[in-house]
């Protein structure tokens, strides 16, 4: 019986998408990417609850089929400083964002690390994060990635498992 080799996941979970990230355990303190990346989009219909359910399912499936062990989740974190922080909040969707990741971290069955966004990235918009994340693991590797999945929130989950590599800062 051959053994399952132990993967864990960095996760940006989204009202209308969530990133991940795969990573090999084998090669956690090297710079190397991760073994598989993607976005994981529910139907644009819908309630709010049923779209956070599907992506929990979703996030469960993938973590099984991969033996994920750990997972690294961004935690949502209210911006008093920011005007956008305010509108977040007024229309509720902080607090849709905080269930959902809730709802993903509740279904992975392995150890979920909380990673708030003030700590992987502060305030940085996606482009200097992308940016960051081309200069750390090179253009060729995120070419390579990007055909393999890599666009959109998928980005934020290799920036947050690279900062849980400590490869990203």
């Amino acid at each position: 019986m051959r053994i399952r080799q132990a993967n864990y996941l960095s996760i940006d979970p989204g009202l209308y998408g969530t990133g991940y990230a795969v990573w090999n355990t084998q090669h956690w303190c090297l710079l190397v990417p991760p073994i598989r990346v993607g976005v994981f989009s529910p139907m644009r219909q819908g309630n709010f609850l049923e779209r956070a359910t599907l992506q929990a399912e979703q996030v469960e499936a993938l973590c099984k089929k991969e033996g994920v062990t750990k997972v690294w989740i961004e935690f949502p974190v209210f911006y008093a400083s920011s005007a956008g922080g305010y509108m977040v909040a007024a229309t509720g969707d902080l607090l849709k964002l905080c269930a959902c990741a809730g709802a993903i971290a509740s279904r992975t069955g392995c150890l979920v690390v909380p990673v708030p966004v003030s700590r992987w990235k502060g305030q940085l918009p996606k482009k200097v994060v992308i940016k960051r994340i081309r200069s750390t693991l090179g253009d060729l590797t995120c070419e390579r990635l990007e055909a393999k999945g890599l666009r959109d929130d998928a980005w934020d989950a290799v920036g947050i498992g690279l900062w849980a590599k400590g490869w990203f800062q």
